[in-house]
């Protein structure tokens, strides 16, 4: 076997090359990058609308007071 060659992964199901398996390493390590945007990007809007809702809220509570 030549140095050229891609070196075979002996996996639990099959025999893969080194070049599918650093395929399949960089489409788990995107996946992982998108979930974690996805996940900032939702709790960066709960926490914004909770911070609105929140300022509504005690408006009404200081017009509930006035009265």
């Amino acid at each position: 076997m030549a140095a050229t060659e891609p070196r075979d992964v002996h996996t639990k199901y099959r025999v893969i090359r080194d070049y599918e398996l650093s395929a399949v390493l960089f489409g788990k390590l995107a996946s992982l990058i998108l979930i974690i945007c996805f996940v900032m990007y939702v709790m960066i809007n709960r926490s914004s609308e909770e911070s609105q809702f929140w300022k509504v809220s005690q408006r009404d509570i200081q017009i509930v007071i006035d009265k």
